[in-house]
């Protein structure tokens, strides 16, 4: 029962619910659920980001599904050299907007930092 209880908010904080039981779920428990449980999906890496000048700060950008909703989580940089980094999740991506930023192709071409902007920042979830 706690599995399915842990589900179904984990579910409503994925699709942006603020208030669905009084508790705010923890961001490193969020983190640790999707990469447990969610089916990946498709990833940015260092071998992509290193070509570009302005996406030094990205370290990896892996998105993830659970139950037909796309999770992403990005790892941030601290330092130059990649050593010390940061993950924060976002959810609800629209499939689009993953499609628009995981394109190597784009014409004409857009960083992955510029894109990261236009496409996924604004889906940080509601997490503490």
């Amino acid at each position: 029962m706690q599995e399915y209880l842990t589900s179904v908010l984990i579910f409503f904080l994925l699709l942006g619910s603020h208030h669905l039981t009084g508790q705010e779920i923890n961001c490193e428990e969020l983190l640790e659920y999707v990469e447990e449980h969610g089916d990946f999906y498709d990833r940015v890496d260092i071998t992509d980001l290193l070509l570009e000048d302005d996406s030094g700060w990205i370290k990896q950008v892996t998105s993830y599904e659970i139950d037909d909703v796309i999770v992403v989580i990005a790892e941030f940089n601290r330092d130059k050299y990649g050593i010390k980094t940061d993950k924060y999740v976002y959810c609800g991506i629209p499939d689009e907007n993953w499609r628009a930023f995981a394109n190597k192709f784009n014409k004409p071409k857009i960083s992955y930092g510029k894109k990261f902007h236009k496409y996924i920042i604004n889906y940080k979830c509601n997490c503490k």
